[in-house]
């Protein structure tokens, strides 16, 4: 919308950049899209979801970064110069462990229940062990054959015989 606005002052002989423009809208609060549309739906793309339909038609993987927190907490709850933080950073420097831990998430999309660890990687070795720990637990669960599995990276179809637990 901004560069058509943006187009049509140039056509009557205003030329402003299309950031002035945005800048402009969003300073008089009409900077939304429903603000600039009569009916607020030109243009816009259709919202597609992803729906399982019953227990075990799509499984959703995932994987989260996150970082190692030391024992009492880290110098964001202390402070950068507590006790707690020095501590903490003494640790580091004698070989306590740091980095990263991979909390490897698999969810039923339909009955939402979900299956988590902690591991030391997102390699594809550790992430096909613990996908197929995930499908045991699905099964204890009644979960028993997962015709999808879909991550953020892209939808795949599972072939039925890899699904069996």
């Amino acid at each position: 919308m901004v560069p058509r606005i943006a187009l049509e002052l140039e056509g009557q002989g205003v030329r402003i950049s299309e950031r002035t423009v945005g800048r402009w809208l969003a300073r008089l609060g009409i900077n939304h899209r429903r603000f600039l549309d009569p009916d607020g739906s030109v243009n816009r793309r259709s919202q597609k979801r992803i729906v399982a339909r019953y227990p075990s038609h799509m499984v959703h993987l995932d994987v989260k970064k996150i970082e190692h927190i030391p024992d009492g907490g880290g110098w964001r709850a202390h402070g950068r110069d507590s006790e707690q933080a020095r501590a903490a950073q003494r640790a580091q420097t004698a070989g306590a462990k740091g980095g990263y831990v991979y909390l490897h998430s698999a969810v039923d999309g339909f009955s939402r229940l979900a299956y988590t660890e902690p591991l030391p990687n997102e390699k594809a070795t550790i992430t096909v062990a613990f996908f197929s720990r995930a499908r045991a637990f699905f099964a204890a669960h009644s979960i028993h054959r997962i015709a999808r599995v879909v991550t953020d990276k892209a939808p795949t179809t599972a072939p039925p015989s890899s699904c069996a637990p």
